[in-house]
């Protein structure tokens, strides 16, 4: 339904944006793809069903969720570098 819905409202610029090059015909046909594509992404939207699956905690390590959140964070490093350059200007 959705695939019909966007050609067939492409097909109206495309007709459009073909008949004349006025400015008036360009600002439509850009209106109508604008709609096609909206009209593609939210219909395609509406019939997509998601399903979530439940997980135990058999399937995940604690720890190495725990490692990989206070791991090695390279921003501070370049913070504390940065504070060596600023002390060093002020001595």
């Amino acid at each position: 339904m959705s695939i019909v819905l966007a050609v067939t409202i492409t097909s109206a610029a495309i007709h459009v944006a073909s008949r004349d090059y006025r400015t008036a015909n360009k600002i439509i046909s850009v209106g109508l793809l604008t709609l096609a594509i909206v009209s593609l992404h939210f219909t395609g939207m509406t019939a997509f069903k998601l399903t979530p699956i439940y997980i135990d905690d058999s399937y995940s390590n604690p720890a190495a969720m725990q490692a990989m959140a206070l791991g090695d964070r390279p921003g501070k490093r370049d913070a504390d570098a940065w504070r060596c350059v600023c002390r060093r200007r002020e001595l």
